[in-house]
């Protein structure tokens, strides 16, 4: 389970995510007992193999579009690519359709003072891992209206959210369906 994690983690941060290995090895990867797993990375052909002690080595590979997956002992991989196709996708360019930045908005029942301490106080102080929040994101009446980022990550910065993206995913799904 260690060197799986451990690789499938590595793997999705470093390819799909762009960090690099140090990075993910000090900040994704820095818990008991995934930090004592050690790593083979193959930049070319974008894998990487953990494990621990040289023991129950497990490898992840990176598929343009798809991600990364654990390979299967002795298993090729293909790398065979399906796109959906959409429809009926609305034409706003603005979220949550599209990745324009807003249109500046403001709420008066908002207060946005206390607003802004809250999203200030969900980040650590410089030098503290002990929150660790990489991105906040508030929402609001369908308009972002608050947002902060970590050090090294962006908008556009992919970030592993794991059984949270589906929640939330099921959820705003659920939302435009309705609608």
């Amino acid at each position: 389970i260690i060197s799986g994690y451990a690789a499938k983690n590595m793997c999705s941060c470093m390819f799909e995510a762009g960090r690099s290995q140090d990075f993910v090895a000090k900040t994704d990867n820095n818990f008991p007992p995934i930090d004592i797993a050690t790593y083979e990375v193959d930049t070319i052909h974008k894998t990487v193999t953990a494990s621990v002690l040289g023991l129950m080595k497990r490898k992840a590979v990176y598929h343009e579009d798809l991600g990364c997956q654990l390979a299967l002992k002795n298993a090729s991989m293909p790398r065979i690519t399906y796109f959906p196709t959409p429809h009926n996708c609305p034409l706003n360019p603005y979220y949550p359709y599209g990745n324009e930045d807003p249109q500046d908005t403001l709420f008066a029942n908002i207060d946005y003072k206390k607003l802004n301490l809250a999203v200030h106080n969900a980040f650590d102080p410089k030098g503290k891992d002990s929150l660790m929040t990489r991105a906040l994101v508030v929402i609001y009446k369908d308009r972002i209206i608050a947002e902060k980022y970590d050090e090294g990550f962006d908008k556009n910065a992919p970030i592993l959210g794991w059984s949270m993206t589906k929640s939330v995913m099921a959820t705003l799904f659920g939302i435009m369906e309705k609608q």
